[in-house]
């Protein structure tokens, strides 16, 4: 397994990367955002990020399954913070010792990328 590789001249890919990707390869028009989690020859594997507007980050989804796409389905990379935000779950987490991962961008994300993630 790789930890980097080069899905086209303009995008270099490694593991934890922030990135908008096609969610459906043949309408490139619905693009998600996700962190990279495993990086192959062909594909990488995608955990998707759901945006929680209250505190103004995208949490890492585990609602979702993670998603295997070819490499030339991840458009871009998104610069963005890594963060921890205490889970505000007081019935499985009564102590306050548990996290919920998330990034804040650092960059704006087109409307459309964001109308995907937030499906």
């Amino acid at each position: 397994m790789a930890h980097r590789c080069k899905c086209s001249p303009q995008v270099e890919l490694q593991v934890w990367d922030v990135v908008r990707y096609n969610t459906n390869i043949t309408a490139p028009s619905s693009v998600a955002l996700g962190r990279v989690s495993r990086v192959e020859a062909a594909h990488v594997t995608i955990e998707r990020l759901e945006e929680d507007p209250r505190n103004l980050v995208w949490l890492v989804s585990h609602s979702e399954e993670d998603e295997q796409v070819p490499l030339e389905a991840v458009v871009s990379t998104v610069e963005a913070d890594y963060l921890q935000l205490v889970d505000p779950d007081r019935v499985s987490n009564p102590h306050g010792e548990h996290a919920i991962e998330a990034y804040r961008l650092l960059e704006p994300l087109d409307a459309g990328a964001a109308a995907a993630a937030a499906k």
